[in-house]
């Protein structure tokens, strides 16, 4: 298999997995308490559930729940089957795991696959012969996760990488304000202002969605940890970032100023260094061609090393 032929069959499995989403969740039954809930898809709500719609969005339903049960069969005929091939779909009890779990097994194995690809690339039996990289990565694959059937195993696997989807997902806004903020502002009233803004917006996200208008605590987010901690305190957090990056916006722009600076310089110094090499291969030509003597070309020589050796100093 080419690169080509790898890189469309992974495009074609991103899209079907999200088009298998995006169909199932188009074809669920929505519920209502009024029919105004109901009205942007046409349909009126009846017995706490949209109903009803024009003849078009009832063909677009039956087209939707055609597709959606033809991916069911195929992912209930074929894709678990595979998939509790590959990776098992039971625990040390001999219990079956979730759906979610033997998910997570195969993702895994899609992960520790790759590693072992690579790695095995770069041993020279495997590099030159494509079936034995294929088994070898295969066979380490599926000893790797076939057998990892505790599903607390599963869990601590599956928490680091929901840490990382979790700070990254948290992060990126910080990230983007950040670049906003600092490069495209250059007032600092500004700058402090758009920091005070958006941690006061974070606070009031916390509030919204920690208590209701009569100030009671509401389950935005489920069953809560040590008494009283919710996902919802990620706003906190970013709220104190915001108003330390506030607090510290004249040390952050020295800081740039000094990278601009030190960049700007580092090419100046390319430039120059490269000139008086040129310079040396002048005089060494100049001293071929008899235009100058020994003792003057030594001479010149050496005040250019001096100044190389000085730029490269500073």
């Amino acid at each position: 298999m080419n690169k080509r032929s790898a890189y469309l069959l992974m495009l074609l499995l991103v899209i079907g997995i999200f088009s298998s989403i995006f169909i199932v969740s188009a074809d669920v039954q929505r519920t209502c308490i009024d029919d105004s809930e109901c009205m942007p898809y046409g349909q009126v709500c009846r017995g706490g559930v949209c109903v009803g719609g024009s003849s078009s969005n009832s063909a677009l339903s039956q087209a939707i729940g055609s597709v959606s049960g033809f991916i069911q069969q195929v992912y209930t005929e074929v894709g678990v089957p595979v998939a509790t091939l590959l990776v098992g779909n039971t625990n040390a009890s001999g219990q079956q795991l979730t759906g979610d779990l033997v998910f997570a097994k195969f993702l895994f194995f899609i992960l520790v696959f790759s590693i072992v690809w690579i790695a095995l690339k770069r041993i020279p039996i495997f590099s030159q012969y494509n079936w034995a990289l294929w088994v070898g990565s295969l066979v380490v694959s599926l000893l790797s996760i076939r057998w990892i059937v505790d599903e607390a195993w599963i869990k601590a696997i599956m928490l680091p990488h929901e840490a990382f989807g979790i700070a990254l997902s948290a992060f990126i806004p910080i990230a983007l304000m950040f670049v906003l903020i600092e490069y495209s502002f250059s007032s600092k009233v500004m700058r402090k202002a758009a920091w005070v803004f958006s941690g006061t917006v974070f606070i009031f996200l916390f509030l919204f969605r920690s208590f209701d208008a009569k100030g009671n605590v509401i389950d935005t987010y489920g069953p809560t940890y040590a008494g009283f901690l919710t996902p919802a305190y990620i706003y906190i957090v970013a709220a104190i970032i915001c108003w330390a990056l506030f607090a510290y916006d004249g040390t952050i722009q020295g800081a740039l100023a000094r990278s601009k600076t030190e960049a700007e310089l580092s090419s100046y110094k390319q430039d120059r260094v490269q000139e008086l090499k040129r310079d040396k291969a002048d005089l060494a030509q100049d001293l071929r061609n008899g235009l100058i003597n020994a003792v003057d070309y030594k001479t010149k020589v050496k005040e250019i090393d001096d100044k190389i050796s000085a730029l490269m100093k500073i």
